[in-house]
């Protein structure tokens, strides 16, 4: 599933809503974010804003389930080759 707007990125931990990220979706989409399988940790990604005229530069975060810790694990940006 890809996400095709911008959005806010929450989870619900016990009953209480953690903004984790703003999502940005520039000119390509984004991949649907994914939890672990101990439900520590959501991998998700956002559109940086790079690779003119295109946006399609894109980071990988991780982050824990209440969005304290974040840290980039993988970036990109397809620029156009002359």
């Amino acid at each position: 599933k890809m996400y095709l707007s911008s959005c806010n990125l929450y989870t619900i931990v016990d009953g209480r809503k953690y903004l984790i990220d703003w999502l940005i979706r520039g000119m390509v989409g984004i991949p649907e974010p994914v939890l672990d399988s101990a439900n520590n940790h959501v991998a998700y990604a956002s559109n940086i804003g790079c690779g003119s005229p295109h946006d399609d530069g894109m980071v990988v975060f991780i982050s824990d389930v209440y969005g304290k810790k974040k840290r980039p694990i993988l970036g990109s940006s397809l620029q156009d080759k002359k």
